[in-house]
């Protein structure tokens, strides 16, 4: 019998996730950068401030928007993509543990590039974070798939350069 699959896309901003997923044909479940761009549309504030109080702020809101409709979905047993940059461990394994409570196999994806072109990346974005940000969701990223944070975490987890990877035929192992 097959299980329901959850998959997660980690990496730093910039590093390609979305890309990625849009070229599989799929779409996150829990789609954190679009309920930002919708919250600040709301408030009427440009996702280009670069103070870090604010953005926090408006991330924890939307964060908690776009995570509101995943149990339901868990529930009803629906396939799951979610694009994270993985950058605090316990959240993500909290995360996980909730989809394996429910039958869900967790996989993973790890896109891996550099620095400077996640830098690049994130700014040639809709939403841009911070330079500051990304280097430090870089560095946590290099330093969890290292320590080997995310195969433990998941039941399975593969690192890729970012490039034509197809995620479309890497899933369908499952």
């Amino acid at each position: 019998m097959r299980r329901h699959l959850a998959v997660w896309i980690l990496g730093a901003p910039g590093a390609g996730k979305s890309s990625l997923v849009a070229r599989a044909g799929l779409r996150p479940s829990a789609d954190m950068d679009g309920e930002l761009v919708r919250l600040a549309a709301e408030r009427g504030v440009s996702l280009i401030v670069q103070d870090a109080a604010v953005i926090t702020a408006l991330r924890r809101e939307a964060n908690a928007r776009a995570w509101s409709g995943i149990p339901a979905l868990r529930f009803a047993g629906e396939p799951l993509v979610f694009e994270v940059t993985g950058d605090k461990p316990v959240n993500f394994e909290n995360a996980v543990s909730a989809g394996r409570a429910v039958g869900y196999l967790e996989v993973g994806l790890g896109v891996r590039r550099p620095l400077d072109a996640c830098i690049a990346g994130n700014r040639a974005r809709t939403r841009i974070v911070p330079d500051a940000a990304v280097e430090k969701s870089w560095r946590a990223f290099e330093d969890n798939v290292v320590a080997g944070t995310y195969t433990r975490i998941l039941d399975d987890f593969v690192v890729v350069e970012s490039g034509d990877f197809d995620l479309a035929a890497h899933l369908a192992r499952f």
